[in-house]
């Protein structure tokens, strides 16, 4: 079972990426890419990988133990990974607190957070990467867009020829 621990992202949050997504998508024009579906759009926690099934239930009691508050993210900057660009990306605003989560699941499940860097995945690259790439990043508009996070989720993510599927396995309240 491949798992990862997540942030969902509120609906009217969700409508207002996927435009951002549609617009990137209509400029950038011939990039080859896998846009990520609107009802798959998150901020993972941590990457847990291929888990037994009978080991779920230990990660679960693990997760219950995290004591975090509730904390706003809001979405600012659009951004990439790789050199050619791999991951197109819309980040977060620091906050102390998302960061907090991320260093208790991690710690927990025996992860890393020196590399984590928030943000929800809009597409993934594969090819033709336009020369106006970076400007097209540096001047598309996105205004800022908050909402109020109340838990984390254990996810499944489930590999299939229409893209990914991810399932809610448990979800965590925060306090």
């Amino acid at each position: 079972m491949r798992l990862f621990v997540g942030i969902e992202v509120d609906d009217a949050v969700k409508r207002y990426i996927y435009d951002v997504s549609m617009a990137l998508k209509a400029k950038l024009g011939r990039m080859r890419a896998s846009w990520v579906r609107e009802e798959n759009y998150h901020i993972t926690l941590m990457f847990i990988g291929e888990v037994p099934e009978n080991e779920v239930d230990i990660i679960d009691e693990k997760l219950s133990t995290i004591d975090a508050s509730k904390f706003s993210i809001t979405l600012n900057v659009l951004g990439s990974f790789g050199k050619p660009p791999r991951v197109l990306w819309l980040g977060v605003e620091e906050n102390d607190t998302l960061r907090n989560l991320a260093d208790q699941v991690n710690k927990l499940l025996g992860g890393d957070t020196s590399r984590f860097h928030p943000h929800i995945t809009l597409a993934r690259i594969k090819s033709g990467v336009p020369r106006n790439f970076r400007d097209t990043l540096n001047t598309t508009k996105v205004r800022k867009a908050t909402w109020d996070v109340d838990r984390f989720v254990l996810f499944k993510s489930t590999l299939s020829p229409n893209g990914s599927v991810y399932t809610p396995i448990k979800t965590y309240a925060l306090k």
